[in-house]
C-alpha cells in the first residue's frame, strides 16, 4: 500500500457470496467492507478460487 492510498481489503469468494446470498450469520459484517469500498474509503479486492 502506498502512502495516502486506500486500505486494500483481500476478500475471498465466500465473502462475495455473503452478500449475495444474504447468508448469515456473516451478510452483515460482509456488507460493512461493501459499505466501505462505496465511500471510497477503502478498496476490495476479490481473490481468485
Amino acid at each position: 500500500m502506498y502512502i495516502g492510498s486506500l486500505p486494500e481489503l483481500f476478500l475471498d469468494t465466500d465473502t462475495a457470496f455473503d452478500i449475495l446470498s444474504k447468508r448469515q450469520p456473516h451478510y452483515k459484517n460482509s456488507v460493512l467492507l461493501l459499505e466501505l469500498a462505496a465511500k471510497d474509503k477503502a478498496l476490495l479486492l476479490l481473490a481468485e478460487s
